[in-house]
């Protein structure tokens, strides 16, 4: 068993987390004999989580809070700020009843310094988790990002406005070939990422084209006008 007399801290935090992980039976030993200077309680519950036994083990045997400012009593029983002041108080060790004088009571440095690094632990630990919580939901967010896409992307997004029979005029784009813009055309044929296979009116002349430079015609009669005043000009 480590003793408190050791000053090296953390290495005794180390030694601590490694027996409880190792042995039960020292985790139960350590929990049960306070002359350590570690926990107060008579009677303290072992828990299967490591770091919920070393939790139970670094608290304040009274207030149940971490013992950041550790004191230990000449019986070995540590106690915490808020700890100390009942035990002064009752002039008595809270665990072993054994009388106490106030100018007796000295800081417990090893174990103020297991504490921290108890503490230093359980934030990586934490932060760990929320890491992983927060790369969860950015994976489930892309994944969903792109289900979307994909449902899109097979017709139910803007880039089909289009459907085969539709009658257009080709507004034109800078892919588009010059003779083409200005007139009608039938969509005969639905393209992948957008584009369309149209035939023009006048002619029966098949051109491809994007979405972009089409327009759907949504009443013949007013159209009809403005397609003979570009042929006119043209």
């Amino acid at each position: 068993m480590v003793t408190v007399a050791e000053h090296d801290g953390d290495m005794y935090y180390l030694q601590l987390l490694q027996g409880t992980e190792g042995s039960s039976q020292g985790q139960k030993d350590i929990a049960g004999d306070n002359g350590c200077g570690f926990n107060g309680r008579k009677d303290s519950s072992v828990s299967s989580d490591p770091g919920e036994s070393l939790r139970a083990i670094f608290s304040d045997p009274i207030t149940g809070a971490l013992m950041d400012d550790a004191m230990i009593l000449p019986c070995g029983h540590s106690f915490g700020s808020g700890g100390v002041q009942q035990v002064i108080k009752m002039k008595a060790c809270y665990t072993c009843s054994h009388s106490v004088a106030e100018d007796s009571i000295a800081p417990n440095l090893s174990l103020r310094v297991a504490v921290q690094a108890f503490r230093r632990e359980e934030d990586l630990q934490m932060y760990k988790a929320s890491k992983r919580r927060r790369e969860r939901f950015e994976q489930e967010k892309g994944n969903y990002g792109d289900s979307c896409f994909s449902d899109s992307f097979r017709g139910r997004g803007v880039q089909f406005p289009f459907s085969v029979t539709d009658r257009v005029i080709i507004k034109g784009n800078k892919r588009t070939p010059q003779r083409f813009v200005g007139r009608q055309a039938i969509v005969t044929t639905q393209c992948l990422n957008g584009w369309y296979v149209v035939k023009t009116l006048d002619n029966a002349e098949s051109v491809k084209l994007q979405y972009r430079s089409l327009e759907k015609v949504q009443d013949i009669h007013s159209s009809k006008p403005i397609s003979q005043k570009i042929e006119g000009a043209s």
